[in-house]
Parts: structure tokens; sequence; C-alpha cells
């Protein structure tokens, strides 16, 4: 099995920053959460984009849906 090609989409069960370590402790190099701009700030998203470097994982996002 290649885990290379797993990834997980985390929506929003957990926030961004602990999607990217929960990804890290599990070996996954592809994650993908909701962005939600009003609930993160500045610090928080360094903090994520730091994670994903430091342990190699490919964040993808995208927004809430909304009706």
């Amino acid at each position: 099995m290649n885990r290379n090609q797993f990834g997980m989409d985390h929506g929003t069960r957990f926030p961004p920053s602990e999607a990217v370590l929960w990804a890290a402790e599990n070996d996954v190099q592809y994650v993908d959460v909701c962005l939600d701009n009003e609930s993160l700030d500045d610090v928080e998203y360094e903090d994520v984009r730091s994670a994903c470097d430091e342990h190699g994982i490919s964040l993808g996002l995208h927004i809430p849906s909304r009706p």
C-alpha cells in the first residue's frame, strides 16, 4: 500500500491547525479543510502554514457551503 496516495477531508470537524497535526501524527500527506475566514487570525494561519511545511503536508482549502 502506498501511503503517499491517501488524504483526509476534515471539513469542519477540526480546526485547520488540529487537522494538520492529526495528519502529521498519522502519516497522511494531504489534508483538505473548510476555511472560515472569520474564525482564524493571522497567527493561526501562520501556525498552519508552518506545520504543513515542517511535516511535508499539502493543504487543500474550501469555503463553507451556505444556502
